[in-house]
Formats: C-alpha cells, structure tokens, sequence
C-alpha cells in the first residue's frame, strides 16, 4: 500500500470539501476500476462506484464512469468524494426569512454567504443561522440539514429549507422529477441571442477539481439544460439582463454554459475573463423565483425576490444611463398593464399615476388641503 501512495496522493481540498486520492496500479495483473480505489481510499467498494459513476472519477486523466472498468498496471486513477462532516452548530446571524411553517422555509440568501460547512467554512454559514432560527433541524441528519438544492456562495436570492423530514424526502423528489421552476436574473459579458438554450453534459474540469466544464456524457458528463431570454441589452451588445431557467441542478450550471455560449457572468473569477475595469465583485447572478408545489398538501407556491442593490448597481455602472421609455395615453388605453408586463421581467418601473394616488390617499397632507377646499366628496 504504501508504494501505492509514494506514486500518488492522498489530499483534501479545503475550500471544496472534497478528499482526492490518487494512486498508480501496481504490477500483477489487472484490477477492478472500483476495488482498487476502495483498498487505495480505504472507503467502501458502494460508496466508490457511486462516485465513479456520478463522474467524480479520472482514469490516466481521461473521466471514467464504468465502476467494472479494468486497470492495467501502471495506469493512474483519481477520486474526488465529499469528506464526512459532523452535525453542524447553531448560530447566531441575520436571515430573510420571506415565508416558513411547519414544513418549509423560503429565504433570501445574501451573497457571500456558504450554503452549509465545509473544512474551509466550519462555521457561519446558512445551515448554522438555521438551525438557530428552527432549532427541529438539529434532528435531521448529516452535515447539512435543511438543504435540499444550493446557490453558489456568491449567488444571491431564494432558497427552500426543509424543516421535517417528510419536507426534505418529497423536495428532493420534487427536484429529481424537475417539478420545481427555477428562475435567476443573470447579467452577461456579451450579448447572447435574444432567446436560446444550451442542452450540453457537465462534469468535472479534467485537471482543475473546484471547476467545471462541457463534458461529453460518455466521459462521465451529466445531462444538463439551461435556456434564457434577454430582457435588456446594452447598446453595442457589450452586456444584458437574462431571465434564465435551469431544467437540471448541476454545480455552477449556469455560468458553465454562459460562459461556453460567448457570453460569460460579469464578475465570474472562475469562468470569465479578467477584467481589472469591471466594476462586479462576484459573479451578477440571482435566484429570482421559485415556484413548486408544498410538500406536505400540494398548493401551489410561488415567491420572488428582487436582486440586491449590488446588482442593480453593476447594471446601472455598465453605461452612463439605461435608455428609458416613457408611455403615455388615455385612461383604459393599456398603460397599467404594460407596466405590469415590465414588472414581470424585472425591468424597474415608474407610474405617475400610482405616484399621484400615494400623494391623495386618504389622510395624507395633499388630501387633508383639497378635503378643507373642496369639501368631503372626491371621485376615484
């Protein structure tokens, strides 16, 4: 075992959590892809072929994903597998809760936030403020209790939480089936087409382990769609505001195909250009809107969240002023509905009618001046 080792290693890697082992196949014929790893890693035969088959497996530096395959002496194989954790603690920190019950939490996670505890981030992280918050989640196991899907540490927006495990098997079952609708606000470098997809396999980076990349479901690549429609382009084409859908939950989905279609997240470090001029200081992505059914009775649910001011910033820094549209018209002529159709798509609006009713609403000083005038009779 040791003469295994002296050729490979053995290491974890701390930001992501993930242990690494490496070790060349040493003479005497050939070796099951799987037992080698497990007499290597010390783990079990099962919990090895499932990270084989998930793609967390290289072979020679190509991925591998045929826990059978046969190793000839010589050959190097590498696993990546999570690194058991304990429970987490309690802690004290700020968390938007924008709804909760029994059942569920729906919440607005700030960026820069981590989702759960990692070697790199053992404590202050989502899970830890949850757990303060809804103390019955210290009855779920494993390191992340609560957590049934995930936003990137720099990611803002919505985020469910299971509170019982009955919530926690039927929403993972809810995002295995694709019955959740996942919306996030996304501004690009580049502007892509108007509307698209890109249905590409992601897996792995081949050499570098903390990111991704477009790989071929043959080499061990899973399945992954991603569509979008641009709702706002800056003259020139030089960024836009995307609405875009995520069909699958792979890790970092959303900037790996953004990035392969041409126009990479401003502000990504990992998957976009560098750029000392731009003024973002992460990635310009936001989990916009959720909706699914509850898990305990079937109700539709649905919750927005508008982007943090860094965001609107960064979109409002790109260019000296967004171009603005003024619509007028008669009463009834569709002015309101239009600004509704706006709203929807997250394009920031202003209605001199709704202004105009704030300022006379009942027992404001504008209406307190016309009531001493005119009298007590007013018209809607």
């Amino acid at each position: 075992m040791s003469d295994i080792f002296e050729e490979g290693f053995d290491a974890v890697d701390m930001d992501e959590g993930i242990r690494t082992v490496r070790a060349a196949v040493p003479g005497g014929g050939k070796v099951r892809l799987d037992a080698f790893l497990a007499s290597v890693s010390g783990e079990s035969r099962s919990r090895v072929k499932k990270y084989v088959e998930e793609g967390h497996c290289l072979v020679d530096g190509k991925p591998c994903a045929s826990a059978d395959a046969r190793l000839r002496p010589g050959q190097m194989a590498e696993l990546s597998l999570p690194v058991p954790q304990g429970s987490p603690e309690a802690e004290e920190g700020p968390l938007e809760i924008l709804y909760s019950d029994t059942d569920i939490a729906v919440i607005n996670k700030p960026a820069g936030l981590t989702m759960h505890p990692c070697p790199s981030c053992p404590g202050g992280t989502l899970v830890n403020r949850l757990i303060m918050r809804f103390p019955q989640l210290s009855l779920q196991e494993g390191p992340r209790p609560g957590i049934v899907h995930r936003l990137d540490k720099d990611t803002s927006g919505l985020v469910i939480a299971a509170l019982s495990e009955r919530a926690r098997l039927r929403l993972a079952e809810a995002f295995a089936a694709r019955e959740v609708r996942k919306t996030y606000l996304a501004i690009t470098r580049g502007r892509p087409a108007g509307s698209g997809e890109c249905a590409l396999p992601i897996g792995r980076h081949p050499t570098l382990k903390t990111r991704m990349s477009i790989v071929p479901e043959a080499k061990g690549g899973r399945s992954a769609l991603t569509r979008w429609e641009t709702l706002y382009a800056l003259p020139g084409g030089t960024a836009a505001l995307l609405a875009v859908r995520i069909f699958t939950g792979r890790t970092h989905q959303i900037r790996v195909h953004m990035a392969q279609e041409g126009c990479p997240l401003l502000g990504d470090a990992v998957y976009g250009p560098r750029d000392p001029a731009c003024t973002a200081k992460r990635q310009m992505l936001h989990a916009w809107k959720l909706e699914f059914q509850h898990p305990a009775d079937g109700r539709a649910m649905a919750f927005t969240c508008p982007p943090p001011e860094d965001f609107m910033q960064t979109m409002l820094a790109l260019e000296d002023g967004m171009d603005m549209l003024i619509l007028t018209g008669m009463p009834g002529c569709g002015k309101s509905a239009a600004l509704r159709c706006l709203g929807r798509k997250g394009i920031p609006t202003w209605s001199a009618d709704a202004a105009v009713a704030a300022m006379y609403r009942p027992g404001s000083e504008c209406w307190s001046m016309m009531r001493s005038r005119w009298g007590d009779s007013f018209l809607e």
